[in-house]
């Protein structure tokens, strides 16, 4: 019988608030999402496998000529675990009780990895560098890509409607780059099957990473606990709730005046493609129906920091229409909750469309206008103006009041939690923008989430390799105090807890650009600290690093480790080093090699005693 996830994801996503940990999908027999068809096991390491059953029900679970009996518990829940696995095909999962059986087909064995942070983790291939190209090229069915719900929990979730995937030129294009060029340097390398876990979401700070055990010791992040404890009892329905939205007889605005201009006069699509999406995120549900070419209705059951997107296109696919000749646009809405509109433009990557401020839904019909003047692009997106001569479709955009930065704990409950037990050989990082105000803090949480990631996944000091900051703003020669710089050294920092590695990104980032496009460079220097420090390959993992700093006359020479092959400033004179003396007053400083040291020094500066490099965010 084949494992089929839709019939209990839907059923977890209704009951999201009320779903305790331990809770079966349903009573029938079933395997997680992360161990069903086509998933990759950790080779190498006793293998878990758990699943759900009626309690007291006697499960036997076979897999690669081992089986396994066991008795679920009073809750249905049952986990056996399996002898070590070589790399390669392990062929069917197969578990049954007295009654059913339950088989996830085509499973491997190899290296698995979770992928997680926030934005530049789930940066998506085809919105990076060369994005077509590598497309094109990632025919690799022994990689295995697990794209992870997006999911705000405030109790800890069995489960999700999550699936594995081949990848391909059809899959890979939305997943994260970051972890797609890290897998795929370990597959070339390694010659064994890949298993990648996505579980990241944009925007994300830390502290919804943690589990609630992690965050009771920190002082701060009890007081944002409590904050939350605060706001859900005032409100107990902010976690769930309906969004409802019908709207009629949207036209645009023209810029002289004149009556506005039904959508039919503008749109160059068929009538059968003017709608060309409704969705929503995570197995939202939704209800949805057409009554006429710009009339629809939109109804959907929004669970915490979900979203859902009725588009209207109004040219087709690639295409786009021409609105320069208006100031906006104007519909009639009712309904309940709040929206927002969207309107995708050439050349803009979908997450940053231009968005209207959000727009209150009554019961009774309400004109509303929306002047493009008002269309901004999201917070964290490069501030360009709104092209009104190239836009593609009109998107009507529903939101939960929360986002995943409300609810302490929430992304582990919603997205990390479902995972366990499953085996995995560590972890990749890439997270620190959204608390770069507070570095200080973010060093005490980033060494508690590494630390309580092991401790929950109970596979020892598993490895940990994440991604500094990268260089972003304008370029400053000079060190001066920067909120991005010392969230750096906290992360450089963190190196002191064992199995753990730095992949620096200072000369891949974008001036303009929170999201710098080369994710390849960053994927691989990862994939050099597990080749190096996990798979005990002989390659240097890291670029010059700090080791002694002494005094040499008026000058102070550093000394540096990992500088296999000599260093050497790329495209001309060495830049970036600040020196100051006993004021901490920091001057632009001149440095020269030598071979494993710098020498650095300033005219300004008679008596160094410190020294910066690149102290800026650019």
């Amino acid at each position: 019988m084949r494992h089929e996830r839709g019939r209990f994801g839907a059923a977890l996503a209704a009951a999201l608030m009320a779903s305790p940990l331990a809770a079966a999908p349903s009573a029938r027999l079933a395997l997680p999402a992360i161990l069903s068809d086509g998933a990759v096991l950790q080779a190498g390491t006793a293998v878990p496998v758990w699943g759900w059953a009626a309690p007291r029900a006697k499960v036997r679970a076979m897999l690669a000529g081992q089986e396994r009996r066991v008795t679920a518990g009073k809750d249905g829940r049952w986990q056996v675990a399996f002898a070590a696995l070589e790399p390669g095909p392990v062929g069917d999962l197969v578990v049954d009780d007295t009654h059913t059986a339950v088989v996830a087909h085509g499973l491997l064995a190899g290296e698995v990895w979770v992928c997680s942070g926030q934005s530049n983790m789930s940066f998506g291939v085809g919105a990076g560098k060369d994005a077509e190209r590598e497309k094109a090229g990632a025919t690799y069915p022994d990689i295995r890509l697990f794209q992870q719900e997006n999911r705000l929990s405030d109790r800890p979730l069995a489960d999700t409607g999550a699936t594995w995937k081949p990848c391909s030129p059809e899959t890979v294009g939305g997943f994260s780059a970051v972890g797609y060029f890290f897998g795929r340097e370990l597959h070339r390398r390694l010659g064994v099957p890949v298993g990648l876990i996505n579980a990241s979401w944009g925007g994300s700070c830390i502290e919804t990473w943690m589990d609630a055990s992690s965050l009771a010791t920190d002082p701060d992040a009890k007081a944002f606990r409590a904050k939350w404890l605060a706001r859900l009892k005032k409100d107990p329905g902010l976690a769930s709730g309906e969004w409802s939205l019908e709207f009629d007889e949207i036209r645009f605005v023209p810029v002289d005046g004149s009556a506005p201009v039904p959508l039919g006069q503008v749109e160059t699509v068929a009538a059968a493609d003017r709608w060309g999406g409704v969705w929503g995120d995570n197995g939202t549900p939704i209800r949805f129906a057409r009554t006429g070419a710009g009339s629809a209705k939109v109804i959907v059951n929004i669970h915490p920091a979900a979203s859902a997107v009725a588009t209207r296109r109004l040219a087709p696919d690639k295409a786009f229409v021409d609105l320069s000749r208006f100031s906006g646009l104007t519909m009639k809405v009712r309904g309940a909750g709040r929206f927002l509109v969207r309107l995708p433009q050439k050349d803009v990557w979908p997450w940053e469309a231009h968005r209207s401020p959000p727009l209150e839904i009554t019961k009774g019909w309400t004109e509303v206008t929306v002047p493009f003047a008002t269309l901004k692009p999201i917070d964290w997106a490069p501030q360009k103006p709104f092209n009104a001569a190239a836009v593609g479709a009109i998107e009507f955009l529903a939101e939960s009041p929360l986002g995943p930065n409300d609810m302490p704990e929430g992304l582990f409950n919603g997205m990390i939690r479902p995972l366990l037990p499953c085996g995995i050989r560590g972890a990749i990082w890439y997270q620190g923008e959204s608390n770069a105000w507070a570095a200080e803090r973010y060093r005490r949480l980033f060494s508690a989430l590494i630390t309580g990631w092991r401790r929950v996944w109970d596979r020892g000091p598993f490895p940990f390799y994440f991604v500094q900051l990268a260089n972003w703003m304008a370029p400053r020669e000079v060190a001066e105090d920067n909120d991005w710089a010392e969230l750096r050294e906290a992360q450089a920092r963190t190196l002191s807890l064992t199995n753990t590695g730095m992949a620096v990104a200072i000369d891949v980032g974008e001036a303009g650009d929170i999201h710098p496009k080369d994710k390849q460079s960053v994927g691989y220097r990862l994939a050099l600290n597990a080749l190096a420090q996990t798979y005990g390959k002989p390659v240097e993992y890291a670029g010059p690093t700090f080791a002694t700093m002494a005094k040499t006359g008026g000058a102070l020479r550093l000394e540096f480790s990992h500088t296999t092959g000599g260093m050497a400033a790329r495209g001309g004179p060495l830049t970036g080093f600040s020196v100051a003396g006993a004021d901490r007053k920091f001057v632009r400083g001149a440095a020269t090699i030598e071979g494993n040291t710098v020498i650095v020094r300033s005219a300004e500066v008679a008596d160094p005693q410190a020294v910066r490099y690149a102290w800026a965010q650019n």
